[in-house]
């Protein structure tokens, strides 16, 4: 494709001195399968326009980075080229030079298209249920197209509208540089060692496809398989197909689930709602309460098992053990206990459904997405507010509560490809803790007191230091959790203020107002989907 073809399927109709200054200042790059085009956090001094192949997850005629560029800001993530690419390089001074300043708006808010997929299916072994698996999914795609044989006709193939799959030898390079993504199907139970045949594939987008006979048993020993595949994601399937699909084609669910300390267990009746609806969900993400919440949402667990999951972890009270104050205000011993029994060896990439955990760096001030490991290391990290809890050892990092920087994590599920993302915000609707009636805060002895003594003044209704600081951290983040919202699709924010934060003895109470909430709401939701 040219520029001017480019620019027109990007843009429509354009006068033909914007186009020519375009062209005058363009940078016409080639990329290989693999090559990154601009990288997260990199400052946008230039847009680029696809003029043939595949990068990230767009095609000839979108433009990507526009936003960015015109407002001097950095990329949000890491775009790699997909297949054999053209990009034309627009620097900000060539858009500024074709487009005059009341265009400029325009612009910034072109939409890209994303152009139809094409797949391979590679079987690492030849077995009958890989077979199968294989023709499940592709009936699953629906409308794709099924190309097969000898030769390559491209233009046919450019002009496809819709997705296809190509059942041919990908490791021939007249194959492979038309390629978008490999799905590497594999049998659960089999060596996780490299074929020869994926040595083959150079650096195609791949995800890696375990099949299960059934769910009777919980997946285990992924991280064997993705060691050795670095940069693959995978998934773990059994007779759900049509996820698969979904995730495939960009058509995915995900939810994200906030912090909110006991209020979160509002998100159990909200997952109930979402379940009883027949809303699939196919990716989680959690923040602090939400981590938990999410990952026993991914191990498969219901409402009353999350209920009762729940209240035996903080039948231990682990904000009762007190510890010397050097690193934090309680101890560790009870809550890794109870986390190691509730998730025991459970790891991330083994869980049927994605989910991701946030946690905040201490050692570098950064976001620490967890989505390797122990299930209970990174729902500990999550929840681990700071002063409170003793801090997460994870990589030589010191990690915290990850409220304090993303406490609803909408944008790293749509990084990741999903393609709607539910979002339960738990922290409330804004309500402050309470304060004393008298123009003096008490004593810190008094307010002792008055919590040993029920019915005694001057301590009542006032918030204790774990509860302040827990506060502090929803505080923190509060503004980015209402962008978070407003950047997903559906949006609900509990109100829960009338739940003190550590009440966590109202596991049940607290899920059943979530579910009541919920309830008419998801029922909106799924006319609209």
């Amino acid at each position: 494709m040219s520029i001017a073809a480019a620019v027109e399927t990007w843009l429509g109709p354009v006068e033909p001195d914007v186009v020519a200054t375009l062209e005058h200042h363009a940078e016409v790059m080639a990329l290989q399968p693999g090559d990154v085009l601009f990288r997260e956090g990199d400052v946008a001094r230039a847009c680029f326009l696809v003029l043939e192949g595949r990068v990230g997850a767009y095609g000839a005629g979108a433009c990507l980075g526009c936003a960015e560029a015109l407002s001097s800001s950095t990329f949000a993530t890491t775009v790699t080229a997909l297949r054999e690419s053209r990009v034309a390089r627009l620097p900000v001074e060539a858009l500024e030079a074709a487009f005059p300043r009341s265009a400029l708006a325009l612009a910034r808010g072109a939409v890209v298209k994303e152009p139809a997929a094409r797949w391979a299916f590679v079987r690492l072994d030849e077995s009958p249920r890989l077979v199968e698996a294989a023709a499940r999914l592709v009936a699953a795609l629906g409308p794709a197209q099924h190309v097969s044989g000898p030769t390559l006709d491209r233009a046919w193939l450019e002009a496809q509208p819709g997705p296809v799959v190509l059942d041919v030898d990908v490791t021939r390079r007249e194959w492979l540089r038309h390629v978008d993504h490999v799905v590497l199907l594999a049998e659960a139970g089999a060596s996780p060692a490299l074929r020869p045949v994926e040595e083959r594939l150079g650096g195609c987008a791949r995800t890696l496809m375990l099949i299960h006979r059934d769910r009777s048993r919980r997946p285990s020993g992924t991280a064997r398989w993705l060691a050795r595949r670095p940069g693959v994601r995978h998934l773990h399937i059994a007779d759900d197909f049509d996820r698969a699909a979904r995730v495939l084609t960009g058509r995915s669910i995900a939810v994200a689930l906030s912090g909110g300390a006991s209020r979160g267990f509002a998100h159990i009746g909200a997952l109930r709602a979402l379940r009883e609806a027949g809303i699939p969900i196919d990716a989680f993400g959690g923040t602090s309460t939400g981590a938990a919440m999410g990952a026993q949402a991914a191990m498969g667990l219901g409402f009353d098992e999350m209920v009762e999951l729940n209240q035996r972890i903080f039948s231990l009270k682990p904000f009762r053990e007190v510890t010397l104050p050097v690193f934090s205000l309680i101890g560790g011993t009870r809550v890794d206990r109870g986390l190691q029994e509730a998730y025991g060896d459970l790891e991330l990439e083994d869980l049927w459904i994605p989910h991701l955990a946030v946690s905040a760096s201490l050692s570098t001030a950064k976001l620490f997405v967890h989505e390797r490991g122990p299930v209970w290391k990174a729902v500990r990290a999550s929840c681990s507010l700071p002063a409170v809890a003793v801090p997460v050892l994870e990589d030589g990092q010191l990690l915290i509560d990850g409220g304090l920087i993303n406490n609803l994590p909408v944008d790293l599920l749509r990084e990741r490809g999903a393609g709607r993302v539910i979002a339960f915000n738990a922290s409330g609707t804004g309500g402050a803790l309470g304060g004393p009636a008298s123009p003096a805060f008490p004593s810190p002895w008094r307010a002792m007191w008055s919590r040993l003594t029920a019915g005694a003044e001057g301590g009542a209704g006032l918030p204790g230091i774990i509860e302040i600081l827990m506060r502090s951290v929803q505080l923190a983040s509060d503004g980015h959790a209402r962008a978070m919202g407003e950047l997903a699709d559906f949006h609900l924010r509990f109100p829960v203020e009338q739940y003190g934060l550590l009440e966590v003895e109202r596991v049940r109470e607290i899920a059943t107002a979530g579910y009541t909430h919920a309830k008419p709401h998801v029922a909106r939701w799924k006319v609209a989907m």
